[in-house]
């Protein structure tokens, strides 16, 4: 299914950042944790903050 103009918008609007994330902010997480050799075994959401509003709002 191919997503319009207007259905993206609705989805950016649903996100609590309201945009679109982009590769950049994986890369950028990515490399943040290559530098740290400190951090084990985190997850660590990159999804504008959607993981926080729960399943209910899916």
């Amino acid at each position: 299914m191919r997503l319009d103009g207007e259905a993206w918008q609705r989805v950016y609007a649903a996100v609590p950042l309201q945009r679109a994330g982009k590769p950049e902010h994986v890369a950028q997480t990515v490399v943040f944790l290559a530098q740290n050799d400190f951090i084990t075994g985190a997850v660590i959401p990159v999804d504008g903050g959607e993981s926080l509003l729960g399943a209910a709002n899916h």
